[in-house]
């Protein structure tokens, strides 16, 4: 029998604003680090809405972490090994995932909520494809509901077990208190979190 998260009721319509709200939380969440960073509010996303806005769902090893200055600010791009794909990718492949944020000659910015990506670390993602810049050819990504979408894969004392993000932001339904839990709210076995995601990729299939 699966154990899911308890579930956290929502008292105001959600659908249909995510992406507007987390570009806003974006913009408002971007700050150099010597001043601090203030605190982002993004929608909270059940499991069947990051698998429904996910074009890739995968467990990940980061092989490289690099951040670069785009268009006036730093932005870093991981790119993943697939160990397991669950939806859009297969394993060996190899994935571009760019966050907001980053650190260039001594010069930091950094998004309050976005996930950090440390090379050799491995993440269950949940990922979308971005619009490809204009001067860029390759695929890039980026995690669906900003540190939602990148969950830590960590050995314990009881074999691997999947965690929420440490830098995830304060989550809320649109127009309600700042209250909303995770789908993910404590530490859980790989396999059972891993059967979970597999039932709600089938489910989200044509």
């Amino acid at each position: 029998m699966q154990h899911r998260s308890p579930i956290v009721r929502r008292p105001c319509p959600v659908r249909g604003r995510s992406r507007s709200l987390r570009a806003a939380a974006l913009l408002l969440g971007l700050w150099l680090v010597p001043h601090g960073a203030p605190a982002s509010v993004v929608r909270a996303l059940s499991l069947p809405e990051l698998v429904g806005e996910s074009a890739i769902v995968a467990v990940a090893r980061v092989e490289t972490a690099a951040s670069a200055w785009v268009g006036g600010r730093i932005v870093t791009d991981a790119v993943l090994v697939v160990d397991e794909g669950l939806a859009g990718a297969a394993a060996g492949e190899r994935v571009t995932v760019r966050t907001l944020g980053g650190e260039v000659d001594g010069i930091g910015q950094r998004v309050s909520g976005e996930p950090w990506f440390r090379a050799g670390e491995r993440y269950l993602v949940f990922l979308e494809r971005l619009p490809p810049p204009a001067d860029e050819g390759a695929a890039l990504f980026r995690p669906v509901g900003m540190a939602q979408g990148a969950l830590p894969v960590a050995e314990a004392v009881d074999g691997l077990q999947i965690a929420p993000n440490p830098e995830l932001p304060a989550l809320a339904a649109p127009g309600c208190a700042v209250s909303m839990a995770p789908w993910l709210d404590a530490p859980r076995p790989l396999a059972d979190v891993l059967a979970e995601v597999r039932a709600a990729v089938q489910d989200a299939a044509p």
